[in-house]
């Protein structure tokens, strides 16, 4: 009698693609197919197919497969919780990060390559852009720029230190691969001294 109700037929697909039965009897709504058969092997992740009269097939993935037992002149069914396979998972969701504080980044599925370098003080910066030269620049270059960091530190907050940058930027164009971290402090700087 049960079975009878059953109008729509199915079939049934497991996760890997593997057609383990069709059209068999069931009745399908948007979020349940009731099915009066036992023996199925019916999993959470499998689709529930159902070719409509146009030909074009409706895809009903298994979120639980609801197994009930018989009872009370009821046979054993699966009342299956569905959704449809083109259905979103979830509800869009508007998400707003707020990221603030030295070196602050997102990434987003990348490798991030870069140094980071933070500095305390204006000045805590210029010594270690002095330690980095005196450690990888020729003795024979290292005075020239010593002298040029001594000069931005001296003008940092004065309009002097755009062409004390300037000068600096030029003579160390050589050496960018190891003072590039300290540009950025250093860019900063210019809207002080303007």
């Amino acid at each position: 009698m049960f079975a009878d109700m059953a109008r729509d037929k199915v079939t049934l697909v497991k996760k890997d693609g593997a057609v383990v039965a069709r059209d068999f009897a069931a009745n399908v709504s948007s979020k349940q197919v009731t099915i009066f058969q036992d023996m199925l092997p019916i999993e959470v992740g499998d689709h529930l197919l159902r070719t409509l009269p146009s030909g074009l097939v409706e895809d009903f993935v298994v979120t639980d497969p609801g197994f009930h037992q018989a009872f009370h002149g009821i046979p054993a069914h699966f009342q299956t919780k569905v959704r449809r396979g083109d259905a979103p998972m979830g509800t869009p969701q508007q998400i707003i990060t707020h990221i603030t504080g030295a070196n602050a980044k997102v990434y987003n599925h990348s490798v991030d390559n870069s140094t980071n370098i933070v500095f305390h003080s204006e000045g805590d910066m210029f010594n270690r852009l002095r330690a980095t030269i005196g450690e990888a620049v020729q003795p024979a270059e290292q005075e020239k720029l010593l002298e040029l960091i001594e000069r931005m530190e001296r003008s940092q907050k004065t309009p002097a230190f755009k062409d004390d940058y300037m000068a600096f930027i030029n003579a160390a164009a050589a050496h960018m691969t190891i003072l590039a971290p300290f540009i950025p402090a250093l860019t900063i700087l210019l809207g002080g001294g303007t």
